[in-house]
């Protein structure tokens, strides 16, 4: 029994952290921050493949502003 919830425990952590760090992430995103941040996240489960959409997200939000930003410099 103590075993199974050892187990059950360290089988949370292993899901719990990644998406810990994921919605840190998303938050510094829906606040504004664009910076480039090194990707913590490399599995192929779940929580990798939304850690890659993330940051491919944030990447091309970055680059359509900088782009309008070009834009609107130009037609001032």
């Amino acid at each position: 029994v103590v075993l199974g919830i050892a187990y059950g425990l360290f089988l949370a952590g292993l899901v719990s952290k990644p998406l810990k760090a994921l919605v840190k992430y998303i938050n510094k995103v829906a606040d504004g921050d664009l910076k480039k941040y090194e990707r913590t996240i490399w599995s192929k489960d779940e929580a990798g493949q939304i850690s890659e959409a993330l940051f491919a997200m944030q990447s091309n939000l970055r680059e359509v502003i900088i782009k309008f930003s070009q834009v609107s410099e130009q037609v001032a």
